[in-house]
């Protein structure tokens, strides 16, 4: 834990801070999982099987890590012998 966080703590301590919830940030969540999102992902998908993970995020303008999270968490699939297959 970085000091200036355990400063930071400290300081709303000693102010009688008793909310234990994070701050509210600013800027987009890591991954946004929203089914027209996932639904792109699912026609893509459909539409040609041989396409990499990186072709896909390219495509799709996202991050191929979210793309290998849709396919692998949500469709149950994985890449054999260059198909993803479920």
């Amino acid at each position: 834990m970085k000091k200036s966080r355990v400063i930071e703590w400290n300081r709303r301590y000693k102010e009688r801070w008793e909310d234990v919830h994070n701050d509210a940030r600013s800027g987009q969540p890591k991954m946004q999982r929203i089914d027209a999102i996932v639904d792109s992902v699912r026609t893509l998908i459909c539409s040609d099987q041989r396409l990499s993970v990186q072709m896909m995020a390219e495509e799709l303008s996202m991050n191929w890590e979210t793309v290998w999270q849709i396919l692998k968490e949500d469709f149950g699939m994985r890449k054999i012998s260059a198909k993803m297959v479920p």
